[in-house]
């Protein structure tokens, strides 16, 4: 046999979670519409949009428009790199006493990884790191050897690109202005 107890406990969670599903349904004449496939409702966006912490770092801005635009002119400068010498960081093992002629190393791979944290605030900054690739050739390998010649074609293939997006480039910089980035 079945305690009193029991049975009115139960009655009591039934009835309780009548009421809570009661409480969810649309009160009549509510128009209510369920975004498809999120789990919200209208009634969830009556309070008006509020950005929170997640929301913020997430929102595209001027300033990550224009590196992933100089992430582009990397890679196509990267294909000029034909012997993938300048794709890496120099290391000593490799061009002896480079570290100790070389004060300002400057490679793809670091221009890389500037232009995915958002580093480039200017279109000058990203060609002052490809001029600083070749110089840095010029003053450890000589203006003449056949390494610098290629850290020239790449220089010059990035240049070109620069120059081909300089219009759409420059607007990128001016909204950064105006967003105060």
């Amino acid at each position: 046999m079945i305690s009193p107890t029991l049975i009115a406990t139960a009655a009591q969670q039934i009835s309780l979670k009548v009421k809570i599903e009661e409480s969810k349904k649309p009160k009549p004449g509510k128009k209510t519409i369920k975004f498809q496939n999120s789990g919200f409702g209208e009634e969830d966006f009556q309070g008006g949009y509020k950005p929170t912490a997640s929301s913020r770092r997430s929102k595209p801005t001027a300033g990550k428009a224009l590196n992933e635009l100089f992430l582009e002119i990397i890679e196509v400068a990267s294909k000029a790199d034909e012997h993938n010498l300048f794709q890496i960081a120099v290391k000593d093992k490799d061009a002896p006493n480079y570290s100790k002629c070389i004060r300002n190393p400057m490679d793809l791979g670091s221009m890389r990884g500037k232009a995915r944290r958002q580093e480039y605030r200017s279109h000058q900054q990203l060609r002052e790191d490809f001029e600083l690739i070749h110089s840095n050739s010029q003053m450890y390998n000589g203006p003449t050897n056949q390494v610098t010649q290629f850290a020239k074609e790449v220089l010059d293939c990035a240049a070109s690109e620069l120059n081909s997006r300089i219009q759409v480039i420059s607007d990128v910089e001016a909204d950064m202005a105006r967003q105060g980035q």
